[in-house]
């Protein structure tokens, strides 16, 4: 090591003083997620559910449909049993504050969209039982990993959302812990544009347009990209 740094010489004190600072603990074994404050000392099992029942009403009417409730009970089991139910109630409460402010904040999308509790929590807007979608797709006790719900929000308000998530969850007592992630919308580009447009039409990608840019509507490249390269298509994590 000497040899090999020997133009900086300080780089090895550099190097121990650093591993001698360092001092990590890692707790194995379970999801480090911040815990949820819930009204009146309730479990966040049952504020959650709580939560959900009064959503199922409000998105099915009164009686609620059997289908509706017997789903949303298979999905809540799943929840508790997972221990996801502090995530779930997290990114309810962002979504609200979201909404209650004014931000724009996508319908839901990936297979977040197959759960009756997002839908019924509103952090989505599809219902899973009209489009017959899965929540398997979603959350599967069979495949131990985090739930990843996609949120998309505007760029507008995004920052404000962040700042209440971390304001909020980002001081966790477990060091580990983080904030569940935010979105935000971004653009294609020319390419990308084209690559889904020509995946779309099933038509291979043409020779580079002589006047890129120019004004077309005949379906050339120039004006289909023009038509195609506006419009947010995903969520990067932030």
């Amino acid at each position: 090591m000497l040899e090999a740094f020997a133009q900086w010489p300080e780089a090895i004190a550099s190097t121990l003083e650093i591993a001698e600072r360092c001092d990590v603990e890692l707790e194995l074994g379970r999801q480090l997620i911040p815990n949820y404050a819930c009204p009146d000392g309730m479990a966040e099992r049952e504020y959650l559910r709580e939560r959900v029942l009064d959503g199922l009403t409000t998105r099915y009417g009164d009686p609620v449909p059997a289908v509706a409730v017997e789903r949303a009970e298979h999905e809540l089991r799943v929840i508790e049993r997972m221990g996801f139910s502090a995530y779930f109630l997290i990114v309810w409460d962002y979504v609200k504050y979201a909404k209650g402010r004014g931000i724009a904040v996508g319908p839901g999308r990936g297979s977040a969209a197959g759960s009756i509790v997002n839908y019924c929590l509103r952090i989505t807007e599809i219902d899973p039982l009209r489009h017959d979608l899965l929540f398997e797709r979603f959350l599967n006790p069979e495949r131990r990993s985090m739930p990843d719900i996609d949120i998309d929000f505007s760029v507008r308000g995004r920052d404000d959302v962040i700042r209440y998530v971390v304001e909020r969850y980002g001081r966790s007592p477990h060091p580990g812990a983080r904030p569940p992630p935010v979105g935000l919308p971004s653009r294609a580009g020319c390419s990308a544009a084209w690559s889904r447009s020509s995946d779309a039409r099933r038509s291979p990608p043409p020779s580079p347009d002589p006047h890129p840019g120019a004004p077309d509507s005949s379906g050339t490249y120039a004006g289909t990209r023009a038509r195609t390269a506006g419009p947010p298509r995903h969520a990067r994590r932030v």
